[in-house]
């Protein structure tokens, strides 16, 4: 299956589901972590995130990216990208571990997805599938490479939205949310992240 160009603009075909099922795992809605130690723990596992962080330098005002949390033992992987040398503010890929067991601060992640064992290669290969592109031709902005990926993952059905919502819907929420917290107590030294759930996607164990 091909991909498309990363910065593509067309949303019109998305998996979608006739129904809402209701979280099965560990929510921390409205609510901060602010320790170190307890960070993964409270994170529910084999759970898909996306990551906001408040950045100005992007036109929506924050950084985008992805965390897939596999286990409060192992941690997970991030996938992010950062600023290419010498280039501004063009991105190319900066995949890896969650660092010390813990996600930066202040982040606000939004659970999209739970991904079975079974699911989890297919996940990696959507995850670094613009890798090689964006290294030639790194992209401005960090949410159009992550909306390149969720097309695909949404495509494949590693995600599934409810009915009639699009890519553009989950992006709309995720924005809110970050917005709603951008002068929120995140921006305080001792909070971690905060956990919220989407009301776009359906997430099942």
């Amino acid at each position: 299956m091909s991909n498309p160009e990363p910065g593509s603009h067309d949303l019109s075909s998305q998996q979608v589901s006739k129904g809402c099922a209701a979280p099965k795992f560990k929510t921390r809605s409205e609510r901060t972590i602010d320790t170190a130690g307890e960070s993964l723990a409270e994170l529910s596992d084999r759970v898909l995130y996306i990551v906001l962080r408040k950045y100005p330098r992007q036109i929506s005002g924050f950084h985008w990216s992805y965390s897939f949390h596999k286990d409060a033992n192992v941690g997970g992987i991030k996938y992010s990208l950062k600023n290419k040398p010498g280039s501004g503010i063009a991105c190319i890929p900066n995949h890896g571990p969650t660092v010390n067991n813990i996600l930066f601060s202040p982040d606000i992640l939004i659970s999209i997805a739970h991904v079975p064992k079974g699911n989890e290669k297919q996940l990696d290969k959507a995850m670094r599938a613009f890798d090689t592109r964006l290294r030639a031709n790194p992209t401005d902005t960090s949410e159009l490479w992550l909306l390149d990926i969720m097309r695909t993952i949404v495509l494949e059905g590693m995600v599934t939205v409810v009915h009639l919502s699009t890519v553009t819907d989950i992006r709309k929420e995720c924005s809110n949310i970050g917005n709603q917290h951008r002068n929120s107590a995140l921006q305080g030294s001792r909070e971690l992240y905060l956990v919220e759930t989407s009301r776009v996607c359906v997430i099942n164990n």
